[in-house]
């Protein structure tokens, strides 16, 4: 026969099943702190920032020192016949709220030159009104050891338009590997998703910073923010291009939710079980008579 016990039953009827917990962690990167050391040297401050002139990658530490992000400067400055494409770039930093620039290999370093932009760079042989062919976009690849969620993204220096473009990784390679040698128009094949397009003219002013919320759901290792491109689409009759310019001075990114256990209603089966053995009570009591 058949032995069910309380504890059996009980187990039954409270199986647990996953739910996701919305209790993200946000932290914030902030990148204002002086820096020293020589170009492309290893050096840091007091507040455990690695930063100089002319570097191709820098890391930076969150506000609690919690987490690290990694971050590279690409610009589409390598190739034939206008150079269409990625590699990389050098960041400068430019100290207080002005915030870091990007230098590409055609540009020199004074304004609106050294901001992360897509205003034509010094390039031989162009001509004003030549921007389509001519002009460099430059991003900056923002790099975590595990997957986050980008909430904002802080510019401290902006030039008279400061239009800018985000995606996220979603595909399985090396995201390093899928800029490099690219052309930015190619990147949507090669698991990059556009997670918006933003007017620099609507963003909300922190003191002297302008930031730029990001509404998404999308969590990602790697994340590419820098001026706004039209091949990325248009939400926006306001926007436009070639006269985009920013310093990157922070973001704030938050922790993909992970799963939590929560317990279930009854299951079917459990509840199949308990009038089992509620049957059996009464089977039981009818023997005894």
């Amino acid at each position: 026969m058949l032995k069910l016990t309380t504890q059996w039953i009980l187990a039954a009827l409270l199986m647990p099943i996953f739910s996701m917990s919305v209790h993200a962690v946000s932290w914030d990167m902030t990148m204002t702190s002086a820096c020293h050391g020589s170009d492309k040297g290893v050096a840091h401050d007091s507040d455990g920032i690695w930063c100089g002139q002319g570097w191709t990658d820098i890391a930076f530490m969150d506000d609690t020192m919690s987490y690290q992000a990694r971050m590279t400067g690409w610009s589409d400055t390598d190739g034939q016949w206008w150079d269409p494409e990625i590699e990389q770039a050098a960041f400068h930093y430019y100290g207080g709220h002005n915030g870091w620039g990007l230098v590409n290999k055609d540009e020199v370093e004074h304004s609106p030159e050294h901001a992360f932009d897509n205003i034509m760079g010094n390039i031989p042989g162009a001509q004003p009104g030549d921007n389509e062919s001519h002009v460099d976009f430059d991003y900056v690849l923002i790099s975590f050891a595990e997957h986050m969620i980008l909430d904002s993204v802080i510019a401290g220096y902006t030039g008279s338009d400061s239009d800018i473009s985000i995606l996220s990784y979603q595909g399985s390679s090396n995201a390093e590997d899928t800029l490099l040698g690219s052309a930015w128009d190619e990147l949507l094949n090669k698991g990059w998703v556009v997670t918006g397009n933003y007017n620099g003219a609507d963003q909300a002013p922190t003191e002297q910073d302008s930031v730029f919320s990001v509404d998404t759901e999308h969590a990602s290792q790697y994340w590419l923010v820098g001026a706004y491109h039209s091949i990325w689409g248009d939400s926006s009759s306001e926007l436009d291009v070639y006269d985009d310019s920013f310093k990157l001075i922070g973001f704030e990114a938050s922790l993909a939710p992970l799963p939590s256990y929560a317990v279930s209603e009854p299951s079917g089966v459990g509840c199949f079980l308990l009038a089992s053995f509620a049957l059996l009570r009464v089977q039981r009591k009818n023997t005894r008579r």
